[in-house]
């Protein structure tokens, strides 16, 4: 994916810039995820669990990782070399199911306390998915 970024003079309307933009929209998106964990998560949570390991998934780390105390990072990704290099890379436990993405939400007996409910509809989620065909990346994006 490429993306581009225009800036315009604000009272001329004449272009100043043309940049490009990916990292950008890494920023934005983990910047995103880094509020809404601010706001939404328990204080304490020390465990995350990322399902993809696609250009954004970086950025999200990092951006959790300085409003939570996060000790643990576990990660799962459809193809097994990316989701080690990813691991490697951001020093996350790679979870080695490939069938079962939600495996990485396997962690600690404190996250089970918050996770029932919301694993039942991630389950669900995840049998729609694969009734659809897209556990095998048939989705119209690219997953990774």
């Amino acid at each position: 994916m490429h993306a581009h970024f225009m800036l315009y003079d604000a009272k001329t309307a004449q272009p100043l810039a043309l940049m490009e933009a990916n990292y950008l929209g890494q920023i934005r998106t983990g910047a995103a995820s880094g509020y809404a964990t601010d706001l939404l998560a328990n204080p304490q949570a020390d465990t995350l669990a990322v399902i993809g390991s696609g250009f954004q998934a970086k950025t999200q780390v990092a951006a959790i990782r300085a409003v939570r105390p996060i000790k643990t990072v576990r990660i799962w990704s459809r193809d097994p070399e990316k989701r080690r290099k990813f691991a490697e890379d951001c020093g996350a436990q790679a979870v080695a199911t490939p069938r079962k993405p939600f495996a990485a939400l396997k962690s600690s007996s404190r996250d089970k306390r918050a996770r029932s409910g919301f694993r039942r509809r991630l389950d669900r989620a995840w049998n729609h998915a694969q009734r659809d065909g897209l556990e095998r990346g048939e989705s119209q994006g690219t997953a990774e």
